[in-house]
């Protein structure tokens, strides 16, 4: 217990995005911009909410060259497999258009889920006595 895991989504779905649509002389551009990523680790604790989206890790790096933004560590094993975790991005979005229109749209919310299976891991250490780690 005590294993940090790591969350974040991917950079690609953290960038904002515009789009513009032509139709004659009239045109409309939307932009699009995370404005919030929660993450609710699923084993009944409260959600992690992550600035930044959260930074990926990054095998090439050592543990302590590592940027971690945005983690849970889950305190007990998943008794049924895995846990459900959660992840809601939260979009914030602008419009422009011809003739000096404009304005802000309704915020969007998409979610999806995720198994995190967490199993307790015995060993022995040194002095022959047992330890307990879930990761």
């Amino acid at each position: 217990m005590g294993v940090r895991t790591f969350l974040w989504v991917d950079h690609g779905g953290r960038r904002a995005m515009t789009r513009r649509a032509e139709a004659g002389a009239n045109w409309a551009e939307v932009t699009a911009e995370v404005k919030s990523v929660v993450f609710d680790p699923g084993d009944g604790s409260a959600p992690v909410t992550c600035a930044n989206g959260g930074t990926p890790y990054d095998s090439r790096l050592a543990p302590e060259q590592q940027e971690d933004d945005c983690w849970h560590v889950y305190s007990h094993p998943s008794s049924r497999g895995s846990f459900r975790l959660r992840a809601t991005v939260t979009w914030s979005a602008t419009w422009t258009g011809s003739g000096e229109t404009g304005g802000v749209l309704p915020e969007l919310t998409v979610t999806a889920n995720a198994a995190v299976p967490v199993q307790e891991v015995q060993t022995v250490n040194g002095s022959g006595v047992p330890s307990h780690r879930a990761g």
